[in-house]
């Protein structure tokens, strides 16, 4: 469970740190970039910045969604696992 709990927190660190080095670069270091800002951003959407960004954005989504999904099958299952509150669950499904 903490092995999950770290990739997790693993990737969000890497999604914040990689989107807000990217907007970084976008609004400061290269707000002179011809045709301003936005075309800059349209420029380097390829880069290695918002790739890592945008996949460690995607994938600490996926693993909360399925770590939700797997607590409320385990929480539903008849005498196996543990039991979960409901408000457990709706707190998962409130949050996807």
């Amino acid at each position: 469970m903490w092995s999950i709990v770290g990739f997790l927190l693993a990737m969000a660190t890497v999604a914040t740190v990689f989107d807000s080095l990217w907007g970084k670069y976008i609004w400061i270091d290269h707000s002179n970039y011809p045709g301003g800002p936005l075309r800059y951003y349209a420029a380097s959407q390829t880069s290695c910045l918002s790739f890592l960004g945008i996949t460690g954005g995607t994938m600490s989504n996926i693993l909360t969604g399925s770590s939700c999904a797997h607590i409320s099958l385990i929480g539903y299952s008849s005498g196996r696992g543990i039991n979960v509150s409901n408000t457990t669950v709706d707190s998962c499904i409130n949050a996807t």
